[in-house]
């Protein structure tokens, strides 16, 4: 005798459904950059981009700080879903980009 989650023609079936994702939360601390390059004096106005997961944080334009030496100081927290299977989770890419 196996149980099953099968019912006879005309009885309730009841199949209960587990969920592998967990919740896990990412967090980076972004500080500072050092000698970023530009092209010309003065025009050098970073913003970041993080990505993982297929999910991507971009610094708010209007935040940007001037300068080739910029000091951020944010602590990004990127919720996401993972499957619960032991596996290495993906590399976070994070990009300094220069907003013209």
């Amino acid at each position: 005798y196996a149980p099953s989650s099968l019912a006879s023609p005309g009885e309730a079936s009841e199949v209960t459904v587990r969920s592998t994702k967990k919740t896990m939360y990412f967090h980076m601390d972004i500080l500072c950059a050092r000698s970023l390059p530009e092209q010309e004096p003065g025009t050098c106005r970073p913003r970041y981009e993080i990505s993982i997961m297929g999910k991507t944080v971009r610094r708010k334009k209007g935040q940007e700080t001037r300068g080739t030496d910029p000091v951020f100081m944010h602590r990004v927290v990127i919720p996401m879903e993972v499957d619960d299977d032991g596996q290495p989770l993906p590399p976070a890419v994070m990009k300094i980009i220069d907003d013209p």
